[in-house]
């Protein structure tokens, strides 16, 4: 079977672009599988003339972070206007999501051609390892050459079709050799380094011993947790233990003692990955499946190499790789020069982490940007900011603010530009005439904090490592976050500035109480409802209703119901907080909005207005009693009228009056 694209106009027309652009959907761009995957890609888009764009999207029903989700919100740019034909890096995406729901996830981008690397999917062209016999040999190894008679592996229990593969092969190479092949083999980590070491930790704790003299672990970075446990606990590798990783990360090869480990010809997949797409779009048929083979490099972890040799690697064929005096030199300069690039980002961040602001940014931001090596950035930005829950696709808005920007390809700098510049992302991801066409990678991710999206950035970025430009990206989110909701606060501190103007511009006072009328009170306490709404604080409501008020002025005259109102008045002001907000309703009736008031500290405001009153009673020159019923109700943000609300607080101060009279009876 073969698939033919040559229908499909898709590749015939590319919006006037002189090149083909390329898209890849991939978890991230910093871990090492990552950043030798993108090395081919890119080799095989220069060699092609073609133009890279890096979605990096995180991994589907993430464990150890609940918004990873946010991280998908690019791939809404996965389309005909931007991109001629995807890649995908299935491996890691497919770890926790079964194939057919990864595959309903890949029907999402059609009619775009889709070529999936490290995963065979049907229908799909697929460019896979197969690890079969380098597992194979590398397990004999163990038996034959270094006679390791109990054999574990580092493996994992997610959903994952790497690990199911190199699990049948470890196996059942085992099992050929009457080798245990079983759980009881396996230690269990999550392809994570803090997770192996937890559970070997464990394994030793619950068997009293690190009883295996060989280990295969599913990926490096397990095999390097395992090395640094036996480091701290005597174990010494390879004299007590034959350890052997996967995947063949450049670290491999620099630590002491060096590790042996199944190379996947990463790069090489991801090059063969561009030959196809571009045959895809030329046109051509391309095969479904298309195996590059594993192959065993043998280091000192196993015992091949002695440690202080200058042999770097030993193949299955017996050829021999040496190390360069130049790659010495690169490995011991190499954690110097992140230091220094961390120092820079360090920098950046600390300046802006007093008071992020959206005018600070403007001003900054491109500058900041090139002094990390990127030739072009731009921030386009969602107004107001959007709210989400998880998501498999996320709805873009129809129009977004490009915030700041550069090319210093093509010359374009937002500084340059006075007027706003707005634009549909549904066209193209920024305006082509803000975007060069070139041939070094361009990469996409999404500003979001939690649960909130702010926006998107586009760059290419430079030299720097690309765990410091996923360092940066999380910074421009905290920025922006932090930016929209220093403003969202200054615009509610102008706005009960406003209030406080309209109190003295208009007279909202009761003369009697000098508290708010009725007018004055309304007014004021619904806004500031609203705003406590926009923070997304409750509070509660309160509503008076004095005791016996209509008895004091039949009794002892109008003249001692103005002095039981006033006292009343008092009492109130005193109890509450300066913050809440008071008013007489008029006649005997008081009403109180206090944000963010609990049930136990209204408790206690009605228990000393109690004390109060009696202690007026005591002290006052007075014949009547002064005594007042309340009743409150709670507000949020799915109960918030004003009128609704002293609807609601009123009943409850009746039925308190109505209990008071019960009592007294």
């Amino acid at each position: 079977m073969f698939f033919d694209f040559s229908k499909n106009l898709l590749y015939l027309f590319y919006m006037g672009r002189k090149r083909k652009r390329i898209g890849l959907l991939i978890h991230d761009e910093e871990s090492e599988y990552s950043m030798e995957l993108i090395k081919g890609i890119e080799q095989g888009c220069k060699e092609a003339d073609a133009q890279l764009f890096i979605f990096t999207v995180g991994e589907f029903n993430c464990t150890w972070s609940k918004n990873e989700y946010q991280r998908r919100a690019v791939t809404f740019f996965i389309n005909q206007n931007n991109i001629d034909v995807l890649l995908c890096a299935s491996a890691i995406q497919m770890n926790n999501i079964s194939t057919e729901d990864f595959i309903s996830y890949l029907n999402y981008f059609k009619p775009l051609p889709v070529i999936s690397i490290g995963v065979e999917i049907p229908d799909i062209p697929s460019v896979v390892v197969d690890c079969t016999k380098a597992l194979k040999n590398l397990v004999n190894h163990l038996i034959d050459k270094h006679h390791c008679k109990k054999i574990g592996v580092l493996g994992v229990s997610i959903a994952s079709k790497d690990a199911e593969d190199r699990n049948r092969v470890i196996f059942s190479t085992l099992r050929e050799r009457g080798y245990a092949h079983d759980d009881s083999v396996v230690i269990y980590g999550q392809f994570t380094y803090s997770c192996v070491l937890n559970n070997i930790k464990k394994y030793v704790e619950e068997h009293k011993t690190f009883d295996f003299d060989g280990i295969v672990s599913l990926n490096d970075d397990m095999a390097f947790a395992l090395f640094d446990y036996c480091n701290d606990n005597g174990i010494k590798i390879p004299e007590d233990l034959c350890l052997c990783g996967f995947d063949d990360i450049p670290r491999c090869s620099f630590t002491q003692p060096s590790l042996t480990s199944v190379n996947q010809q990463i790069a090489e997949q991801g090059r063969r990955s561009v030959e196809i797409a571009l045959d895809l779009l030329n046109g051509k048929k391309v095969p479904p499946k298309t195996y590059i083979e594993a192959k065993v490099k043998y280091r000192q972890s196993c015992g091949c190499i002695e440690a202080g040799s200058n042999i770097h690697t030993i193949t299955d064929t017996g050829e021999t790789a040496y190390y360069s005096d130049f790659q010495k030199i690169s490995a011991a300069l190499d954690w110097h020069r992140k230091r220094i690039q961390l120092s820079n980002i360090t920098d950046f961040q600390t300046s802006h982490l007093e008071y992020a602001s959206y005018r600070i940014l403007k001003e900054t931001l491109n500058d900041d940007c090139r002094s990390f090596n990127c030739s072009a950035m731009s921030v386009c930005l969602y107004e107001p900011p959007i709210e989400t829950e998880s998501f498999v696709h996320f709805a873009v808005p129809e129009n977004v603010n490009l915030f700041v920007g550069y090319d210093d390809k093509i010359g374009f700098d937002t500084k340059n530009i006075s007027e706003p510049v707005y634009f549909n992302p549904h066209k193209y991801i920024l305006p082509p005439e803000y975007m060069a066409d070139t041939t070094e990678s361009t990469t996409v991710f999404a500003l979001y904090q939690r649960n909130v999206q702010y926006g998107y950035v586009v760059w290419r970025t430079g030299d720097f490592d690309p765990c410091m430009y996923r360092i940066i990206s999380k910074t421009f989110s905290c920025f922006f976050g932090s930016a929209f909701i220093n403003r969202r606060e200054e615009i509610q501190r102008q706005q009960l500035e406003e209030n406080n103007m309209l109190l003295a511009k208009f007279s909202r006072t009761d003369e009697l109480t000098q508290l708010l009328n009725r007018r004055g009170f309304m007014n004021i306490a619904q806004q500031s409802v609203n705003i406590a709404m926009g923070i997304r604080q409750s509070g509660m409501v309160v509503y008076g209703d004095m005791d016996g008020l209509k008895k004091i002025n039949d009794t002892y005259g109008h003249e001692a119901g103005d002095r039981a109102i006033k006292a009343e008045a008092e009492i109130l002001t005193k109890a509450f907080r300066c913050t809440d907000i008071i008013g007489r309703l008029g006649g005997d009736e008081f009403a109180v909005v206090a944000l963010g008031l609990t049930e136990k500290a209204y408790k206690k405001i009605k228990d000393n207005i109690e004390k109060l009153c009696e202690e007026w009673n005591k002290t006052a020159d007075e014949e009547f009693v002064l005594s007042i019923s309340l009743g409150a109700a709670f507000f949020d943000e799915n109960n918030f009228d004003l009128n609704e609300l002293l609807k609601k607080a009123d009943a409850a101060q009746y039925k308190e009056k109505n209990l008071k009279k019960a009592t007294r009876k």
